[in-house]
């Protein structure tokens, strides 16, 4: 970009040698004249020191300085010698020119060590920036970039005690979904409007607290916290949460804290709900539509991973096949929409029947299966009983809300790794087998590989 040249500063650099020559001159013809060079190099040095107020004050204190060092040496008779006069006269000019010019440099150069550290502060935050946005585009799994956020902020910038409050979007309230330093634990709820990050949820607006012991709505996190700094993670209108930073001094935080805290928060909630959408779409993609259980390729992956794990470890892991009996009956009775109500009221007994770390599966029609890692056959066996009686004892409803006219059971096949099977198809062939024999053998039961638990045998072994 072209500018136009700076007037005032020629000016000044044409003035200044001339000042200087003058200001020489001018006091080799007052008496005592090494008295008044000292006097203009208390001035520059005034310059240099208070800018140009201070030069020109000083300037005309050395006037007065020398007046009253010449009224000393001769009184009124030498002030009115013309050629003393002369040279106190240019002298005072030079000295007046020479102040304004050190000083009207000196602060030139401070403004521009002001802008200086402004421009390497902002270079060093766009820096830490790009870092974040660089560690943030390793990842699409929602923890990681969280951890990524909070470790980043005290890398960087020196945010020790940091913490990440998402929405559930069930019920609204916010979660304390990652922290670091803080005494409360994940998992912790805040009702909108409650706590500083609860207000900000409510508000939208960043809050910045400088003594949290004079805030009632303070929650405590950090033990000995006295400052704090909530910015709203926003996205297209959206909060999506709260980033939050706390610090044991009072006034920790500024102006400046929370504009870099809303930019890095608007970085992070892009990335946040970018990998919201991956993981709804890889649910979606794993996830059957009508019972909400994993589909029959999650099945598949998952039990190859399993199988694979206890191969590596050593550890035990479980299959379970079900199929409910004459399911035919009830969509020819009432019709397929009540099937897939049926469908969608096992699918909750199978989760709560299975333990915690069990991954219920919809193989296939009126077929279901379970993945039980680290389960032997006696766990599994017990799981499974669980289930069939849970089936066989409950009242389904019809979609008219009505019971159905008959009872519902289940049979179901278990095999074990790695009596039954040690790889991942014949796992899947041995509670297939077993499944089969359960069927043949009078169905609502539960039989393990080449073992019918009601104390039958099967009919064609291996079954």
């Amino acid at each position: 970009m072209v500018t136009e040249p700076d007037q005032p500063r020629t000016l000044q650099w044409a003035l200044a040698p001339a000042a200087v020559v003058i200001y020489l001159v001018s006091v080799s013809l007052l008496p005592s004249h090494w008295h008044s060079v000292w006097l203009g190099v208390a001035v520059v040095a005034a310059a240099r020191a208070w800018e140009v107020r201070g030069g020109v004050v000083m300037a005309l204190l050395a006037g007065i300085g020398q007046a009253y060092g010449l009224w000393q040496i001769g009184g009124r008779s030498l002030l009115q010698q013309p050629l003393v006069l002369a040279g106190f006269g240019w002298a005072g000019m030079a000295t007046l020119v020479l102040g304004y010019y050190v000083g009207d440099l000196t602060r030139q150069a401070r403004q521009m060590a002001a802008i200086n550290a402004d421009l390497r502060q902002a270079q060093q935050q766009l820096g830490a920036l790009h870092q974040i946005a660089l560690s943030l585009s390793t990842t699409l799994d929602g923890n990681r970039l969280m951890e990524i956020i909070l470790e980043q902020l005290g890398k960087l910038w020196g945010y020790d005690y940091g913490a990440i409050l998402l929405v559930d979007e069930t019920t609204g309230d916010l979660i304390l979904a990652a922290a670091i330093g803080y005494e409360a634990q994940v998992g912790m709820h805040l009702k909108p409007g409650e706590g500083i990050a609860g207000s900000v949820l409510k508000s939208g607006v960043p809050i910045c607290v400088g003594d949290v012991t004079n805030d009632p709505r303070y929650v405590s996190g950090v033990p000995g916290a006295k400052s704090e700094l909530a910015v709203p993670l926003t996205w297209e209108g959206k909060t999506l949460g709260v980033l939050n930073v706390e610090a044991k001094l009072r006034n920790a935080f500024g102006p400046t804290d929370v504009a870099l805290l809303t930019t890095v928060a608007e970085q992070a909630a892009s990335y946040m709900a970018n990998a919201r959408l991956h993981q709804h779409t890889r649910q979606l993609a794993i996830t059957d539509p009508h019972t909400g259980l994993f589909n029959y390729r999650h099945y598949m992956d998952q039990v190859s991973a399993m199988v694979n794990q206890a191969q590596l470890t050593g550890s035990p892991v479980s299959l379970l096949m079900l199929d409910l009996d004459h399911f035919k009956r009830v969509n020819d009775t009432y019709g397929h929409p009540t099937g897939d109500v049926i469908l969608e009221q096992v699918a909750k007994l199978l989760r709560l029947s299975c333990r915690g770390m069990d991954q219920v599966f919809r193989y296939g029609g009126e077929e279901f299966a379970v993945v039980l890692p680290d389960a032997d056959r006696s766990v599994a066996a017990m799981v499974a009983g669980r289930i069939r009686e849970r089936v066989a004892t409950h009242m389904f409803i019809s979609k008219q809300g009505r019971p159905l006219d008959f009872s519902l059971t289940i049979s179901i096949g278990v095999a074990a790794y790695p009596q039954d099977g040690m790889t991942q198809v014949d796992l899947i062939l041995a509670a297939d087998r077993a499944l089969y024999a359960a069927k043949r053998t009078g169905r609502n039961k539960v039989v393990l590989h080449g073992q019918d638990l009601t104390g039958a045998a099967c009919d064609t072994p291996p079954c």
